[in-house]
C-alpha cells in the first residue's frame, strides 16, 4: 500500500540523516533499509522528494559541512573527511560547484548560503482516476533519437530541452511518426553519490542512419510494458507515479525489467496544462 511506501521512505531518510558521516551507499539503503530493488528505490525516492538519493545525500553532506565550517574551529580538511569527501580538493570542487563559493571563502566572509534541509515525505491523496489497471503491451525494438540531458533538473532544464527539440525536430531524418514523442528517463547502472539521471527528449526512428551529431540516441530492446494513462494537467503527475511505483507495482505480479521508464506523447497530449490531455507512462516489467 502507498502508506507502507511513505513509512519506508521516511525510514530511509532517517537512516541517511543518521549516517551522513558514514560511508553509506545508495545500493545499501535500497536493499538493507528499504528492501526495494535499486531501480525501484531510486525512482520512488526521486518521485517523493524531487531528488535522486545520491544527489540528496551529497547535498545534505555539503549543507551540514557548511554549518560546521561556520560554527566550529575544525579544519576544512577534517570537515571534508568527516563527511566522506576523499580529499580537500574534491570537497572544495563539490562545495564550489554547489554553493558558488569555496569552503575557505565561506569561513572568511560568512556568506549566506541556501542549504538543503532534511527531506519530508508528505502523503499525497491519490486521484481515483489514476488508480487503474494498466494495459500490458509487448513493444518491439524501439529506436529513439533526440536531445540528451544529465542532471537533477533542479532548475527545470527539461522544459528548455523539449523546447529545443521542437525547434530542431525537422533536422531528424527517418522519423517513424511526426505526431509522437518520447521522454526517456534512465538511471545509471552504478549509482554513485554524484550521479543524477539521464534523460532523452526524443522521437521514434525507423533507423539511425544519417543522424546529425548534435542528437543522441537510444536503442531499447523488445520488452513488456505496463502502460498507464495520466489524464489532465501534468501538475498532478507526481500522484500518478506514486500510484504506479508505490501501490500498483508492489502488489502486482510484476517487477521492473530495466533501468528506465518512458513517457509517450501522442495526438491525445494537448499540452501540459490542459485538462483534456492524456499522457502515457510506459514501465518495463517482467513477471516476478
Amino acid at each position: 500500500m502507498v502508506s507502507d511506501c511513505y513509512a519506508t521512505f521516511s525510514k530511509s531518510i532517517d537512516f541517511i540523516e543518521a549516517n551522513l558521516k558514514e560511508p553509506i551507499t545508495v545500493t545499501a539503503i535500497a536493499g538493507q533499509v528499504a528492501n526495494y530493488s535499486l531501480y525501484h528505490f531510486v525512482r520512488l525516492f526521486r518521485i517523493l522528494t524531487g531528488e535522486t538519493p545520491g544527489s540528496y545525500l551529497k547535498k545534505r553532506r555539503l549543507s551540514e559541512a557548511a554549518r560546521e565550517i561556520v560554527d566550529s574551529n575544525r579544519s576544512i580538511l577534517d570537515v571534508a573527511v568527516a563527511y566522506q569527501f576523499g580529499s580537500h580538493e574534491s570537497f572544495t570542487r563539490s562545495f564550489k560547484k554547489h554553493f558558488g563559493v569555496t569552503p575557505g571563502e565561506l569561513r572568511r566572509r560568512l556568506i549566506f548560503l541556501h542549504l538543503t534541509s532534511r527531506a519530508m515525505i508528505v502523503p499525497v491523496l491519490l486521484d481515483p482516476i489514476i488508480t487503474q489497471t494498466p494495459h500490458l503491451d509487448h513493444q518491439s525494438n524501439l529506436l529513439l533519437a533526440g536531445l540528451a540531458y544529465h542532471g537533477d533538473n533542479a532548475h527545470f532544464e527539461l522544459v528548455d530541452l523539449w523546447r529545443s527539440l521542437m525547434e530542431q525536430r525537422h533536422l531528424l531524418p527517418n522519423q517513424r511518426s511526426l505526431r509522437e514523442a518520447y521522454g526517456l528517463w534512465r538511471y545509471p547502472n552504478n549509482f554513485q553519490v554524484d550521479r543524477n539521471f539521464d534523460y532523452l527528449a526524443g522521437v521514434a526512428m525507423e533507423n539511425l542512419a544519417d543522424l546529425p551529431p548534435r542528437f543522441a540516441s537510444a536503442d531499447l530492446k523488445p520488452c513488456l510494458y505496463a502502460r498507464f494513462e495520466h489524464p489532465g494537467s501534468l501538475e498532478h503527475i507526481r500522484s500518478t507515479y506514486i500510484y504506479i511505483y508505490g501501490e500498483w507495482l508492489p502488489q502486482s505480479q510484476y517487477r521492473l525489467a530495466g533501468n528506465y521508464d518512458l513517457e509517450f506523447y501522442d495526438e491525445r497530449f494537448t499540452g501540459p496544462d490542459r485538462e483534456d490531455s492524456v499522457l502515457n507512462i510506459l514501465v518495463p516489467v517482467t513477471t516476478k
